[in-house]
């Protein structure tokens, strides 16, 4: 609800990322695209490749020095604070966790956020996490809070995967989560807030 998240592809699961919140998957489903996206493509076609989509918005990020990355397939980019990737697109396939780290000046604060997405072909993956420069936390936001994740192994072998289950904090705890107009996100649970999203 609220988050920059999907998942989709015919036979893979997201494997090193577990199939529970936050991350969601639809299987044995070919030639999907998001509901969005599929606005821009032809729908008599048969695949749908070689498409890109872009998402804008505000993010509340409470540290100044801090670390992104994504889940990817095939291409991706972040624009955060000083951290600007759009000159060289990461590139994944089959989905790779890639990530980097930069500062906020005057966090804790509200700061405009860009995440690019490009699809080639076969599966299609974003997912994309935040956390403090330092440590081992993690989080996904989504508009009402974010999914955490206290062991999260941002570098090393299983880079990009969370040793412990994930759980859900809302906004109030002071965690990364989208901002939105008119919006008040929920205190106990995610996608409760008002008005409904």
């Amino acid at each position: 609800m609220g988050a920059i998240n999907f998942w989709l592809h015919d036979t893979w699961q997201p494997g090193p990322l577990g199939l529970t919140s936050p991350y969601f998957s639809r299987v044995n489903r070919l030639h999907i695209a998001p509901k969005w996206v599929a606005y821009w493509i032809n729908p008599t076609g048969t695949t749908w490749n070689y498409w890109a989509i872009k998402y804008t918005g505000s993010l509340y990020v409470p540290w100044s020095s801090i670390r992104v990355g994504v889940w990817v397939d095939d291409g991706a980019y972040v624009k955060l604070c000083n951290i600007d990737t759009g000159n060289s697109w990461w590139r994944g396939g089959p989905p790779i966790f890639l990530m980097t780290s930069g500062t906020c000046t005057g966090a804790p604060g509200e700061y405009s956020v860009e995440v690019g997405y490009l699809n080639y072909w076969g599966a299609v993956a974003l997912i994309f996490v935040i956390g403090p420069a330092t440590g081992n936390d993690a989080y996904v936001p989504t508009i009402d809070g974010a999914w955490y994740c206290p062991n999260f192994r941002w570098t090393g072998a299983q880079q990009g995967t969370c040793n412990v289950a994930w759980s859900f904090r809302p906004a109030s705890a002071g965690v990364p989560h989208f901002r939105g107009t008119n919006y008040t996100p929920s205190s106990t649970d995610d996608g409760g807030g008002s008005p409904r999203p």
